[in-house]
């Protein structure tokens, strides 16, 4: 029997609140655009792109979209992956032709949501998302699920997301706050534009609390009932001057 994949759950309410924003953008372009497939990469590594691929994910199946994540990392190996320890089977033995499809999708523990790892051992990942078998997988898939999420390795660590880029409806790029230099995010733009994406937007990650308070400044209207407050003192002086 197949490891039975547990993601983890975010429970912070700012997180949870610009995902929905993320989701409510990606769901648009759907119902727009027609787009299923999305690819997440950083413009430099360790701006927290999986984390944001896993929100994304979960927060679609619980949206009750069937949903497929897919860890398209295969130069890393398992012991530093984040999910994969423990997994054996994954992309990149469907696309050595050493599985079937079936065995290298895994449930997880959201209804809706399902998972490909990148696989149990690394390697040279080129030939391999350039094969007819990397376009098998997306046609399968594509007819398979409401929506395809792809966790790519950063655009300056590797030129996989180059090769992905014009196989997805939209890419996304992850950034981090105050951090990664506006040079990152060009050259990272240009490179996936050369390649033939279609950037559909970029996540400024690792925003401070303080900070997101001070962009959303109506953030947290629903937690507080400021305006409510304030509102209603207005009214009742209102009121008394009428009555007077």
């Amino acid at each position: 029997m197949k490891k039975l994949i547990d993601f983890y759950s975010n429970t912070n309410q700012f997180i949870n609140d610009a995902i929905d924003r993320i989701i409510v953008e990606i769901h648009l372009k759907k119902q727009k655009d027609g787009y299923k497939k999305f690819m997440l990469s950083g413009c430099e590594p360790g701006v927290g792109t999986t984390t944001l691929a896993i929100s994304i994910a979960i927060s679609m199946a619980n949206a009750g979209w069937k949903t497929i994540l897919i860890d398209g990392d295969l130069r890393k190996i398992s012991r530093y992956k984040r999910l994969n320890q423990e997994v054996e089977i994954g992309l990149s033995d469907f696309l050595l032709g050493e599985c079937l499809y079936h065995q290298a999708v895994y449930d997880t523990n959201y209804k809706n949501l399902f998972y490909i790892p990148s696989g149990g051992r690394a390697v040279n990942p080129i030939s391999l998302l350039c094969s007819s078998n990397m376009d098998e997988l997306m046609d399968q898939l594509y007819k398979e699920y409401d929506y395809i999420i792809l966790d790519m390795p950063s655009i300056t660590t590797s030129v996989d997301p180059n090769v992905m880029a014009n196989k997805m409806d939209g890419i996304i790029l992850v950034s981090e706050y105050a951090k990664t230099e506006r040079r990152s995010v060009r050259e990272s733009r240009d490179v996936l534009y050369k390649s033939g994406g279609n950037i559909i937007g970029i996540i400024l990650n690792k925003i401070d609390t303080s900070e997101f308070g001070h962009i959303m400044k109506n953030f947290d209207y629903y937690k507080n009932q400021r305006y409510v407050s304030k509102r209603t003192k207005s009214k009742a002086k209102l009121v008394s001057k009428i009555n007077k």
